[in-house]
């Protein structure tokens, strides 16, 4: 084995090995890519629950209000019921 045989080798080892290096960053760059693409989808559903849950408060509190307004609507009936009744009672009392 002469001398250039054994530079020959050193530098298709090197080449081979420059070679796995180069595969084993594509390697690391679709994993990272992967996890990117993970960590969006996990974002969007986020998000997504986020406006959901907007959305369910907003409408809780556009009920809420709602049943405020009945009663408040009852109320008044009722007080106009009872003058009402109290002129009708007072009308009928007087002799």
């Amino acid at each position: 084995m002469g001398a250039e045989t054994v530079s020959l080798a050193g530098k298709e080892i090197a080449e081979a090995t420059q070679g796995l290096a180069h595969m084993d960053i594509r390697q690391q760059e679709f994993r990272d890519m992967e996890v990117a693409r993970r960590l969006q989808e996990e974002e969007m559903k986020a998000s997504q629950l986020d406006k959901r849950a907007a959305q369910v408060a907003q409408d809780e509190v556009s009920g809420r209000f709602q049943d405020m307004a009945k009663p408040c609507f009852t109320i008044v009936q009722a007080t106009l019921m009872l003058l009402v009744i109290k002129r009708v009672w007072s009308v009928n009392k007087t002799p």
